[in-house]
């Protein structure tokens, strides 16, 4: 698993990536968000799920740094979704705070 946690004005979000046999999945939370999201890009070739952990580790640490304005988060969230992640399948969880 690999973490990172990126704190804003408003909220400490939180991003983890992990894999196991079949799968890489990215969630994103935030201590004051309401539920947590999940990306997740399934594979059936562990070198393949090994490369998207590879390639989403770099675009994650190219798009964030530890300390954020809420907006430059969220701006860079969007384009992360929309460019890296548009293909990968997207569900939510209500988060236990």
């Amino acid at each position: 698993m690999i973490m990172t946690t990126v704190t804003t004005p408003k909220t400490i979000y939180t991003l983890s990536l992990n894999k196991n046999e079949e799968s890489v999945t990215l969630v994103i939370s935030g201590d004051t968000l309401a539920t947590a999201t999940n990306f997740t890009l399934h594979a059936s070739e562990s070198e393949m799920i090994d490369y998207f952990m590879n390639y989403l580790s770099i675009q994650i640490a190219g798009r964030f740094t530890p300390k954020m304005a809420n907006a430059d988060f969220i701006t860079r969230l969007q384009d992360l979704v929309s460019t890296v992640l548009a293909n990968w399948t997207c569900d939510n969880y209500k988060m236990n705070h």
